[in-house]
This record gives C-alpha cells, structure tokens and sequence, in this order.
C-alpha cells in the first residue's frame, strides 16, 4: 500500500490551531454626547453634495465638522437641522431628509455659529423598477453577507433604498435580515441549509432574488495585504477571505474575531482597521469557526514627506462626481493611502465640492464652471492638484463591448464612455445607470464597486443599456449554453523572487469552443501557504519553495506551477531611457527589475514614481496610473522609480513645442471578421518632435457595426472588426484641434480562426511512458455559427521549464484536432497549441508523475477546549481533500482514530460525493465529539484509490499526539 501524508506545510494556519490546541491541554449617529465647538471649529460640510431624489423618498445627510487644526468630528446627531421650505422637503433631527414635493430647498445644518448647507432637488420622477444586489445569495450556515437595493427611475436616475422598502424572506428558518436601521447595514444571514427567497417591495415594484444556504465549512481564511508595513501615524484596513469545503469562498472581514498578538504596537477593531500606536511587529490574526489566519504586521518610523492626488480625469462636467484619492509619499520610499486621513478641500471652494464624510471621503462633485486646486492636506504636508469644471454636456454614450457573448452562468464587465459637447471623453462607468432589456437572460449591477458587471441567467440575446442624463447607449449580450471544460492559469509556469508578486489569470475554455477571462469568478487557492499565498489572483511569493496555485470553478481546476526563489533585488531600469513629450501631453514609462539570478520582472505596477519637480511633471501612483507622466511645464525634470532600496531614474524633457499634425498609423488597411488591430496616433510638434498620442486622442468610427474603436483606458485606439458584415469604415483620432481619418476595409470571413481552446483529458497521468492524456484543440471561428476549414494547420509544442521537449503538427477535423500523449518525464509539462503561421495560440499544463495522488491537497483544522488529557464534548475536527486535476479518485473510506480507537468511520455515498473524489471537488469531514474522551493521539485518514496504477493510499492529518 502507498502511504502519502499531508504536508504540514499545506496549511499554514494549522500548525497555529494546534498550538492552541496544545497549550489547551494545561488549561446612531457618531456625534459626541457633549460637543464643544470651541474656537477650532472652522466649517461644517454637508453630505451628500447637491443630491437629487424622488418625491416621496428619504435620504440621510451627514454633518462633519473641519477644525482649525485640520481635523474631523462627527457632527450628523450635534448640528440643528433646517430646511428653507418644509412644503417641499423636512430634515428631522438625525439628518434624515423627506422629500415631500418636487422642487429645490436648501438644507442648513448649524452649531455654534458654525453653519453648512447642501442644496436638494426633489424630482417627481416615478420608480420603474428594484434591484436587490448581488443577483443571487450562495452563503455557508452561519455567516451573512451585506446586500443593497437599487430604485430605478423614470428620468433614468438611481436611489439607494434599502431603508425604505419592506422586506420578505420565504422561509425564515434558512435565513434572516438584519435591520439596516439598527445595524447600520443590512446583512443577510444564513440559518440552515436550504433554499430560499428574499423579497423587496415599494411603491408597487417588486424584486427577488434566491438564497442558498449550503453546509460547506470554511477550511482557510486569507488575510489581506499579507505582511503589510505601514508607518507610524497612518491607517490600514485588512480584509478576511474564507475559503470553503465546497470550493466556494466568501468575504468575512465583518464576520471574523480581529485580535492583534501586541495591542501596544497596534490596535486592530471588529472590520479589521488597524491603527498603529508604536514601533514595531505585531501578530495580527483573524478567527472563526476554529479556523485562525494571521499575518504580521510591521510599523515603521517612517515620516510622511509628501501628498499626491490621484484623479482618473482632472477635467469633470456639471454635476458629475469622481472618487479622488491620496497617496502618502514616506521618508521610507513606501507608498500608503491616506485618502482617509487627509483633509480635502477645493481652492476656490465654489466649483466643486470634495468630501470629508467618513465613508464618502474624496468624492468630489462639480458644482459650478471653473479652474481650481485640489488639496489634500495631513499634518503640515499638503498634496495639490490642478482641476477643472467643464460646461460641456452629455451627447452620447458608447459601450464597450458593443456585443459580448457569454456562457451562462458567467460574467463580464461593460464599460460606459461618455462624449462630451467639448470633444471630450470621460468613463461614465460608474455614473450611469445600467439596464439589461431582458431581465431574465441577464442582470446588471448597479451596486458601488460593481457597477457595469452582467451576469447570464438564461440562453437568448438582450439588450444593455447605459443612461445618464436622459443619453442612452446600447449594446447586446447573448447567453450561451456552452459548458465550462477546462481552465488555464495565466501564466501556467512562473518564477518569483521571494517578497515580489503578480498577477494571475484564469481563462475559461467552453465547449463551444470559445474563451472568457473568469479571474474574479474562481475560487484560488495555493497549495502551499507558508511558499505563496493568493488572493483573488494576486500572487505574493512568501519564501523559497514551489507550490501549486489552483483557480477552480463548478468543479473545473486548472493550475500554475510557482518556484519561489532567494533571488535578490539587483536593479531597475526604466524605459523609455530618454523620454521626451510636450506640455499637456503624457506619457508612459516603465520598470523592469533584474534579480541576482539574473531573472528579470516588470514592475511598473509596484514601484514608487517620483517627480523632482511637480510643478512641472506629475509622476503618478494612482491604481491603473503607475508610471504615467503628465507634462504641467516645459524644462527637464528628473523622474525616480525605487523599490525595496533600488532606484533608477531619468531625466525627462517637457518640450513647449505646438501640435502641428497628427496622423494615424496602422499595420493593414482591411480586417477579417472578428480581427483586433492596434492603431497609432502620432502627433508631430513644431519643433520636428514626435510622440505618441494613442491614448489621448479620441477614437470614432462611423460604423461601428463594421468596426468599433475603443475608448477605455485599457484599450484606447484598439479596433475590432464585426461578423458577418462587410464593407468600408472610416475611422477618426480627434485630438488638439486635428482630427485624421483612417478608411478600413471589412472583409466577412466567417470560418476565420479567431482563438483555440487546448484540453488535456486528464491533466494528470502516470510518467509510465503508458499512462494516456487526450490532447484536443479545438479552433474558434470568427463567426460563432461556423467550423474551420478541415485541414486548418496546427503546431502542438510539449515543453518544461522553457525546454521543448516535442512537437507535433496537427490538423482539423470538424474544428478539432486531436492527439493521445504519453510521456516519461516529471513534473508539470505545458501544452503549447498554435495554428501554423499565425499569432493564434493557446496553451494548457499537464501534470505527469510516478505517483499522480500528488495532485490532491489537504487542509484541516481543530477546535476542542481540552482538560489535561481529556478533550471535551463538542470538540470538532475537521479534514478536507481538494482535487487539483480534472481525473476523479475513487474515495473509499473516512476515518478519524483516537489511538487505536476508532471514534468515526464511514463509506457513506452520501458523505463521500458517491465515493468519488471528483476532478476539481473539494470536500471534507466535520466530526463533533459527542462525549469526552482521554487524548491517545488522534488523526484523520481518507482512503482513496490511485485511478492509473490501481494502488491505494491514503491521505491523513496528525491533530494530537501526547
């Protein structure tokens, strides 16, 4: 028999659960009751800025005060509340705003002299319909999750509603409501396994949703960042993941017991806020459900020595909102957000409005036309930023992707790009309110922080729209009945340096051949916690090691083998070496960072940029903005990039020269049906200078049903040809008063190759030189309702390491090629599938093995309160097995053992998924001890079946031994 044993190193947090377990063994409103203005109060500030709502609705306003010294205070329940015309709205003594009849009133909220006010409109819009987010409710028994309601209306504007609408569950013994009144969220909590529906009613509209309360038990929990350092005097706020026994995962930071090992270095409240009080390194850990995770956090004596103020546009239209953020330069060269600590304001104040609410701080809103600075100020240091509010108004807007094709049951994120009377272009994303036409093929969110993410509920084609301003875009989602088959880690083999990251993808591959970026729908897990730890595809390389990091979905895995070295930082170097743009333009560098191996990274995302001059260019930090330049002044300034000690730096030249042309640049005049191109704005200067504008001019096409243009930051002057039309587009780059075209012809071409999906079935076999994986390519046609041409040439490429091992030429039959593998090496091969002479190409791994069990991992945990020897009734032990691979593993038996008792056994189909240990599953035992028992040492053992060779074995966890 094959005896293999999980790994302490599996479970990072079960060595601390058993140290417990050893060591057993011995044994509203905010406001103040009592304010004082004193002389430091300085303003009081209203919020929301300017809001609108319907008649016959509520809205809270809060009131916080500004000091002379620049600090805050809570004043929502100390101000007295007025309104200039009770006929039209009333203020009650918390804030609360009725909106009696439609019209404009002025909202004053005073304290000692001290007064603030926000202007109200009350609309007669009327509701048309409820939106209760997420669309759908999947918790485990015994945690909740906070949910949101939506009222749309009839002039295309959004409310918040939860407080305002009667609530209903149908079954109250699977779940309960919370009162957002009473707890200040309103929280759905899972009761007992089952299912359920939960109802919104107001005003004769009505939405549902479904609850599922599942048995799974939570197996790990992930803390976020992981060993975080923050300076002395700035804030952190951690987050807690949990991972479930069904493969599921559920944000718990509310849910959680927070504990800080020195509460004298650092504080750490019941949502995971960490406030430092001293130098030094504190153990902070997050519980439940006897599972524990910790992470240390370091405080430092690092000073803040500068502000910078990041903002997606410096230019914002009437009305309009954007979340502002600060970033905390520190003597240290660390980068902290400090967006809720500073104090925000608007010189001059008129034009727009910034807030200091907790909650809400850094949201500006435009108020009236007109330049300003933005400044953020912390102690004695302020950050400034030049603004801008613009008169111009909304004329259309364009989404992107103007047809999306989904699977059902998955997601995808719409953005909304608004043109703007001035020429502009501005992400409207979270701005408007979305719509899907057919609500029973997809939904929409309009929930803050998924604003624009539609999921499919059933097969069919509908409508989406965007609505702001009484502007409508439009764009089609269709819904598939395509299956999940596999799911590819991007990438698959990857080499880290301890302390350094990355991002993962993970692509999902369906059986209609077609592709879809799932990142934020799987559920990842490394194998190996203590080596790497990931968290929603983030990837931080802890210590030297390898361990397997796995993305899993409706019972489909797929993998990526991480080797985690002692490789040091050596250098940075950006690029490009010598740039050079021209005031009001920017420009983007970046950073790549060789190790002692010689390895090298990019890591423009995680290096700190500075400007020896802002004055003259802006090196930002902002997320989605690292490494950008913005030219203010002509002259050279020079730019920094360091990380952990290292720093590079050039000397940038701002030019003053004038935009004399621009042109644009493209590789091919014609596009097939369903082609991407990347087109070039080049602009030329007077004083013969070049740069490239791409991703500031403005991208039209006047057909985009034969060819749309990307306006999104991401893709910006990206093309994409249509299926199944043809014909000629003109395609334009507006930008500084030029305005070039570009004519594109179209060509349909239905049976072009657009993508593969490559699958290995299984992905896990004997290195016996017998064992057999089939290898299938199927090859993706630009129109979905087509086959490639039979005979369609493909290159299959077997490498290691970077070593090609074999390689293959294939061809299609009916869209598929195919092959049978077998193989004597070791380890994870990838699978590398292209079609001849093309850039089409696509890759999956393979793990090959003397002993293929390998691609199983465990985790456990215990939690038992234990007098000398005797642990006490009600003690639980839990063991879980997870499936990496997509072979199922008959699963023979479980059995936990106290010595040479045994306290359970079972060969329950029930208990053991039909005793199969399915491709892709994670499941596990939960044992409860119904009595006291004498520690003779206990453990727990799953047996299960090796598929190829035929051998048994089993996995165990050790969870005492006295």
């Amino acid at each position: 028999m094959l005896y293999l044993f999980a790994k302490a190193h599996i479970l990072r947090y079960l060595s601390a659960l058993l140290l417990l377990f050893l060591a057993a063994c011995g044994g509203g409103g905010g406001g103040s009751s009592d304010p004082v203005a004193g002389p430091g109060l300085s303003r009081i500030e209203v919020t929301p800025s300017q809001p609108s709502i319907a008649q016959g609705t509520t809205l809270s306003l809060v009131a916080t005060g500004i000091d002379s010294d620049n600090s805050t205070r809570p004043l929502t329940n100390d101000v007295t509340w007025q309104s200039s015309d009770d006929s039209i709205a009333t203020v009650s003594g918390s804030g609360v705003v009725s909106a009696l009849a439609a019209g404009q009133v002025t909202l004053q909220a005073s304290f000692d002299g001290v007064v603030g006010s926000t202007v109200l409109t009350v609309t007669n819009a009327s509701l048309t319909s409820l939106e209760i987010s997420p669309g759908s409710l999947q918790l485990a028994a015994g945690t909740s999750i906070e949910i949101g309601l939506i009222g749309h209306y009839s002039d295309g504007s959004t409310q918040n509603l939860e407080t305002q609408a009667n609530w209903a569950i149908t079954d109250t013994a699977i779940a309960s409501l919370s009162d957002p009144l009473t707890t200040g969220a309103l929280r759905v909590t899972g009761l007992a396994v089952g299912s359920a529906q939960l109802t919104a009613s107001l005003g004769g509209s009505n939405a549902q949703i479904d609850i599922t309360v599942s048995a799974a038990s939570l197996t790990q929990i992930i803390i976020s960042p992981d060993t975080p350092s923050l300076p002395l005097g700035a804030q952190l706020n951690l987050s807690a993941t949990g991972l479930y026994s069904d493969g599921s995962s559920q944000e718990l930071s509310n849910q959680v017991s927070w504990s800080s090992a020195d509460s004298g270095i650092l504080t750490v409240d019941a949502s995971g806020f960490v406030q430092p009080q001293a130098i030094g390194s504190s153990t902070v850990s997050a519980s439940l459900a006897g599972v524990t995770a910790d992470t240390l956090v370091t405080v430092s004596n690092a000073v803040l020595t500068s502000i910078e103020i990041a903002a997606t546009s410096t230019t914002l239209s009437l009305g309009k909102q954007q979340a502002l953020r600060a970033l905390g330069h520190y003597s240290d060269g660390s980068l902290q957000d400090v967006t809720e600590q500073v104090i925000w304001q608007s010189v001059p104040s008129e034009p727009l409005a910034i807030s200091n609410a907790s909650g809400s701080r850094g949201l500006a809103t435009a108020l009236v036309m007109g330049s300003l600075t933005v400044t953020a100020t912390l102690g004695n240091i302020a950050g400034n930023l030049g603004f801008n509010v613009s008169a111009a108004t909304l004329d259309s807007i364009d989404i992107s992707p103007p047809a999306a094709r989904l699977a059902l049951g998955t997601q995808t994120n719409f953005q909304a790009t608004g043109w703007y009377s001035d020429g502009t272009v501005q992400d409207v994303s979270t701005q408007v309110s979305w719509a899907a036409v057919d609500t029973a093929i997809a939904s929409i969110s309009n929930a803050a922080g998924s604003q624009g993410q539609a999921t499919t509920l059933s097969a069919g084609t509908t409508g989406i729209t965007a609505t702001l301003d009484g502007v409508v875009g439009n764009a089609s989602l269709t819904a598939t009945a395509a299956q999940l088959v596999s799911i590819n880690v991007v990438p698959s083999v990857l080499s880290l340096p301890a302390g350094t990251g990355q991002s993962l993808s993970a692509e999902g591959s369906f059986s209609d051949g077609s592709i879809q970026i799932i990142s934020e729908q799987v559920t990842w897990e490394s194998d190996n916690p203590n080596i790497a730890a990931v968290n929603n595809g983030a990837l931080d390389a802890l210590a030297p090691g390898s361990a397997r990091i796995s993305a899993s979905l409706a019972g489909i895995s797929g993998n990526a083998a991480l080797t985690v070295t002692n490789a040091t930082l050596s250098s940075l170097q950006i690029s490009p070496g010598t740039p050079a743009l021209t005031v009001g333009t920017q420009m983007q560098l970046q950073a790549t960072a060789t190790y002692s191996d010689g390895s090298q990274n990019d890591v423009t995302t995680q290096v700190i940029w500075s400007s020896a001059d802002n004055t003259r260019l802006l090196a930002q930090n902002g997320v989605g903005q690292q490494g950008r330049l913005v030219a203010l002044i002509g002259g050279s300034v020079e730019v920094t990039a360091s990380l952990d000690g290292v720093q590079d730096s050039v000397t940038v030249n701002v030019g003053s020269a004038a935009l004399t042309g621009l042109s644009i640049i493209a590789a091919s005049n014609s596009l097939d049906s369903a082609e991407q191109q990347q087109l070039i704005a080049s602009g030329t200067f007077s004083d013969g200078s070049s740069q490239d504008l791409t991703d500031q001019a403005v991208w039209s096409s006047d057909a985009p049903a034969l060819a749309f243009v990307n306006n999104t930051s991401a893709d910006r002057g990206l093309v994409e040809a249509g299926v199944g039309v043809s014909g000629s587009v003109t395609i334009t780059a507006s930008y500084g008063g030029f305005s070039p075209t570009l004519d594109l012809t179209i060509n349909d071409t239905p049976q072009r190759p657009v993508s593969l999906v490559v699958l290995a079935t299984p992905n896990t076999i004997l290195n016996d030189g017998a064992d057999a994986s089939l290898l299938e390519i199927q090859v993706l046609a630009a129109n979905p309702a087509a086959t490639v041409a039979d005979g369609t040439p493909i290159e299959l490429q077997i490498s290691q390491n970077g070593t090609v091992l074999s390689t293959q030429n294939l061809v299609t039959t009916g869209g598929i090629a195919s092959t049978s593998f077998t193989t004597t090496e070791n380890g994870l091969l990838q699978i590398q599938a292209t079609e001849t002479g093309t850039a089409i190409s696509n890759s999956t791994v393979l793990y090959a093995s003397a002993t293929i069990a390998d691609v199983i991992a465990s985790a456990a945990f215990a939690d038992a309160q234990v007098s000398g020897t005797t642990i006490l009734s009600g003690g639980r032990f839990g063991f879980f097995l997870y499936n990496l691979s997509n072979r199922d593993f008959p699963l023979l038996q479980y059995e936990l053992r106290n010595g040479g008792d045994i306290l359970s056994s079972t060969t329950d189909p029930l208990l053991l998924n039909n005793n199969v240990l399915s491709g892709g599953l994670k499941m596990g035992i939960i044992y409860t001890l119904p009595a006291d028992i004498t520690d003779q040492g206990i453990e727990a053992r799953y047996y299960l079946t090796d598929p190829a060779s035929g051998a048994s074995f089993f996995y165990r966890v050790i969870y005492s031994a006295p």
